[in-house]
Order: structure tokens, then C-alpha cells, then sequence
């Protein structure tokens, strides 16, 4: 009887190779025709690509894709973040990273189907706007890893961050 899983690693390459490829897009809900979305699209065919709009909102998963995935948004309005959040690959909702703030990554083979998802989380707007930018700058045939992350807000109260400053460690044994 043969195990229904593979026992050797996934592999792990830290470029995204789009040019030649399909590239899923998975645009936060309701912004299929944004302006972001559109800039996406124009720039992945500039690079090579063939993008394919796609959605989480009739019960499918990030893990039915062998595609490299390009996704943006948080918690609050993207089920592929949803997705990304409860299996603890991401946290961005709408404290983090905060105003203004952006996560930028690229997450390696996550579902060990053999490509690469390219994340952007933010916030607000402004952060769209800025981790946007850099996203966009960045696809290329062969996108390198990507790896900014500007958080301008901590996923814990100020409350808990002040509690933890003055917590003194306790005694060692």
C-alpha cells in the first residue's frame, strides 16, 4: 500500500519563472477590473506571461493551482489572503502591516505543487499603493524573490506592546 502523500521535500526555488508560463491572478473581491488589477495584467503580458483571472469565492483553494499564483490583499478582502491566513502563511488583515505598510513576498512551492505564489498584503490603500509599486517594478520574465516587508503597525495592541517593555524576565533557576 503505497503512502497518499510524498516523502521527499518540495523543492524550494527562490525565482518565480513567468515568462512562457500561465499566471494565476487572484485580485481581491470586487476588484477584477480595478486599476491595479489591469496594471498587473499589462505588465504580466509585457513579461511573457498569459495572466488568468481567477477566484476563491465558489469554494476552490489556492492548492488546486501547478500555475505560479500572483495574489494581493488582506483578511478583510481577499479569500486567497483567507486562505493564506488560517493556514498561518500570512497576517495580513486590517491592523497589519499596517497604515500605509506593506508585505511584499514570494512564498516557496507553498503547496508543494511545484510553483511559486507572489504575495502582496497591505492594509489600507496607501499601502497598495506603495507595495503596488514595487510589485509591479519587480515582475520580470524570471521575477527574483521577493522580500520587502514595510509594517508600520504591530499585529498586537499598544496596550500588549507596552506590557511586554516593562515585564521584567523572570528569576532563572
Amino acid at each position: 500500500m503505497s503512502a497518499p502523500f510524498s516523502l521527499s521535500p518540495r523543492p524550494l526555488v527562490p525565482t518565480t519563472k513567468l515568462a512562457g508560463n500561465a499566471v494565476i491572478v487572484i485580485p481581491p473581491r470586487g476588484a477584477d477590473e480595478s486599476d491595479f488589477t489591469l496594471a498587473v495584467m499589462a505588465r504580466l503580458t509585457e513579461v511573457g506571461t498569459e495572466p488568468r483571472l481567477a477566484s476563491l469565492g465558489d469554494g476552490g483553494s489556492l492548492r488546486d493551482y501547478e500555475d505560479p499564483v500572483l495574489v494581493w490583499g488582506n483578511l478583510a478582502n481577499s479569500d486567497a489572503v483567507r486562505e493564506l491566513y488560517f493556514k498561518c502563511l500570512v497576517m495580513t488583515d486590517c491592523r497589519y502591516p499596517g497604515p500605509g505598510g506593506h508585505e511584499l513576498r514570494t512564498l516557496l512551492n507553498p503547496y508543494g505543487r511545484g510553483s511559486n505564489l507572489l504575495y502582496l498584503g497591505y492594509s489600507d490603500d496607501a499601502g497598495l499603493k506603495t507595495g503596488g509599486e514595487l510589485l509591479l517594478a519587480q515582475l520580470a520574465p524570471e521575477t527574483p524573490r521577493l522580500n520587502d516587508i514595510h509594517p508600520t503597525g504591530l499585529p498586537i495592541t499598544d496596550f500588549q506592546v507596552e506590557l511586554i517593555r516593562t515585564t521584567p524576565f523572570p528569576p532563572l533557576d
